[in-house]
C-alpha cells in the first residue's frame, strides 16, 4: 500500500481553508489502520490551518446509518469523502468537495496514486537484485514497499476552484513532506477529550 494519510494530511489543510463555519465532514468506510492514519493526518492538516476546526466523523458502512443527513444536521459543508470514484456509484462526491447552497458538489482535491509508478519501483529493486524475500525472512524483517509523495507515488491533485493561496499552501506542505521537513505525527497529538502525547514525548 502507500502512504495515503500524506495527501489526507494535506487534504485537511485545504478543507479547513475553506470551510467557514469552522466544521468539516470525514466519511470513512473501516476502522482499519490506513483509515484511521488518514483520518488523524486529515485533522492534524486542518488544525494547522485552523485551530477552532472541528473534524465530524461518520462511517458510511453503518447498519441503518445516514451519514448525509448526519453531516446535512451538523451544518457541514465541507467533507472528506471516498478517495476516488466508484465504478457502481459514479457520484462528484469524492475526495474534498464542497457543498454549494443548492446542494451541488464543489470538487476541491483528491489523492491520486501512481500505481505504474509504485510497481515500476518494485520491479527496479528486483531487477537491481536488491528484492530478495527469502534472506529477509531469515532475519525476520519487514518488506517496505511503503511508498508516499517522497518516492512519487502519492500526490494531490487541485481543483481550479480553491483559491490561490490554498493551492500555495498545499504546495508547500507537499514540498515539506518531499524534503522531510515536517513530521505529521510530530509534536502534541490531541484526542477529543484533550492531550494524548506532549510534544517532547517521541
Amino acid at each position: 500500500y502507500a502512504r495515503f494519510h500524506e495527501a489526507k494530511f494535506i487534504m485537511g489543510a485545504i478543507a479547513a481553508s475553506t470551510a467557514e463555519n469552522h466544521k468539516l465532514g470525514y466519511v470513512a468506510d473501516y476502522p482499519i489502520y490506513g483509515t484511521l492514519a488518514g483520518i488523524n493526518a486529515f485533522a492534524i492538516g486542518a488544525a494547522l490551518v485552523d485551530p477552532w476546526a472541528k473534524v465530524h466523523l461518520t462511517w458510511s458502512t453503518k447498519a441503518d446509518g445516514d451519514w448525509h443527513q448526519e453531516m446535512r444536521g451538523l451544518k457541514v459543508d465541507v467533507l472528506s469523502g471516498p478517495d476516488t470514484i466508484k465504478p457502481h456509484d459514479a457520484s462528484r462526491a469524492y475526495g474534498i468537495y464542497k457543498l454549494d447552497e443548492y446542494g451541488g458538489i464543489v470538487n476541491l482535491a483528491a489523492p491520486v496514486i501512481n500505481w505504474g509508478h509504485y510497481y515500476e519501483l518494485i520491479v527496479q529493486t528486483v531487477l537491481n537484485g536488491t528484492w530478495d524475500t527469502a534472506q529477509v525472512a531469515e532475519k525476520n524483517q519487514a518488506i517496505n514497499y511503503w511508498y508516499g509523495m517522497s518516492a512519487g507515488v502519492i500526490d494531490v491533485f487541485l481543483s481550479d476552484r480553491i483559491s490561490y493561496y490554498s493551492v500555495k499552501l498545499a504546495n508547500m506542505l507537499k514540498k515539506a513532506l518531499v524534503d522531510a521537513r515536517i513530521q505529521i505525527f510530530g509534536g502534541e497529538l490531541h484526542s477529543q477529550t484533550g492531550l494524548v502525547a506532549g510534544a517532547d514525548n517521541e
